[in-house]
């Protein structure tokens, strides 16, 4: 998480005032550091890393600016790589299903469409997903090499590059 980062759009501060540091949530798979408000760092005799939440809150300390260092594929040789597949262009509507095991739910959007022997070959109509952030993540095969800014609908965003991911969980169609 790294407010400073410079693609992203983040805030100096937290909601309680507090400057907000870069915390290296994981690195290389192996978790590091996680975030910290005022109440949580008392309770861990810690010092707050400056990222609370607007009060009343009932989540605790939430990293909004999260950053995934780029890799070395180009998005070029990551479809060119892929036999049958899916390119997302972006996720929509996604929501934390279960904190423990970090299922998260959410729809494609704004272009999806069907990779057959290393080409995009056709649109495909969107499609709901249901999957566990880890599993994802343990599924992950390339790293693009370029990153792009997304904002999040609840404040902050996310600085990512493309990713390839095998046997990524589509539960549904949607109807738009």
């Amino acid at each position: 998480d790294d407010a400073s980062h410079p693609l992203s759009a983040g805030l100096p501060f937290d909601f309680e005032g507090m400057p907000r540091e870069k915390v290296t949530l994981i690195e290389k798979g192996v978790f590091k550091d996680m975030v910290l408000d005022r109440r949580l760092a008392q309770d861990l005799n810690k010092t707050s890393t400056g990222h609370s939440l607007p009060q009343p809150n009932s989540y605790g300390p939430l990293p909004l600016n999260l950053i995934i260092e780029p890799g070395d594929q180009s998005m070029e040789d990551m479809i060119a790589s892929t036999d049958h597949g899916l390119f997302v262009n972006r996720f929509h509507y996604t929501n934390l299903l279960d904190p423990m095991t970090l299922n998260l739910t959410g729809m494609t959007r704004d272009g999806l469409f069907l990779i057959q022997h290393g080409k995009i070959t056709q649109p495909v109509r969107n499609f709901r997903f249901t999957e566990s952030l880890v599993k994802a993540f343990n599924e992950l095969e390339a790293i693009g090499d370029r990153s792009t800014y997304i904002r999040s609908f609840f404040g902050g965003g996310f600085v990512v590059p493309g990713l390839k991911i095998n046997r990524f969980h589509f539960s549904s169609k949607t109807d738009f």
